[in-house]
């Protein structure tokens, strides 16, 4: 059986974890069981439900779907959807808001500066990284990461990390996914 990871490593993805769970279902209790089963069936519009949606279907309820999660290394449902998420053929939004980052970093506040330099040095992570961890490591605040996301743009720290997804998901998908419920 696979190790489960921790939260500073990268979790399986895509069809990783897809065969992950496939290869655990034998091993997970019958809720657990009937949640994975629908994953691995729903795996390419997963991105497209809420958690209560998925309770619904699977008759558990949401904590059941984030122990589910939380087995496979993410933090809940949210980030569990962003590992199913399919990859955009172009990254360039992404390229432009780390240059854009990259250049504004001389004009920044100290403390904004030192997010934005913790941000670029975990950008191919970022979407795996929770807001009090990363505000620890930069040695700052929330509430500066949360002001730092609303100057490129965006509504706060969970519509920035989504961003920087690994080969940067498409907008109407990450558009969707902003739009379901969150853990």
């Amino acid at each position: 059986m696979q190790s489960r990871p921790s939260l500073e490593h990268p979790v399986a993805q895509g069809p990783a974890l897809l065969a992950w769970i496939q290869r655990d279902l034998p091993l997970l209790k019958p809720k657990m069981r009937g949640v994975a089963e629908q994953l691995v069936r729903q795996a390419a519009t997963l991105h497209q439900q809420g958690i209560e949606d998925l309770a619904q279907q699977t008759r558990t309820t949401p904590a059941t779907i984030v122990r589910l999660a939380k087995r496979y290394g993410f933090v809940g449902f949210s980030d569990l959807k962003v590992a199913f998420l399919p990859p955009a053929p172009d990254n360039a939004p992404l390229a432009a808001l780390i240059t854009r980052i990259q250049q504004d970093l001389p004009r920044l506040s100290p403390k904004m500066r030192k997010v934005g330099e913790n941000l670029l040095g975990h950008s191919g992570t970022l979407h795996l990284q929770r807001i009090k961890p990363l505000a620890q490591q930069a040695g700052t605040t929330t509430t500066t990461i949360v002001r730092l996301a609303k100057r490129y743009g965006f509504v706060g720290f969970h519509d920035l990390k989504l961003a920087f997804l690994p080969a940067a998901t498409g907008p109407q998908a990450a558009t969707t996914l902003l739009n379901k419920n969150r853990l």
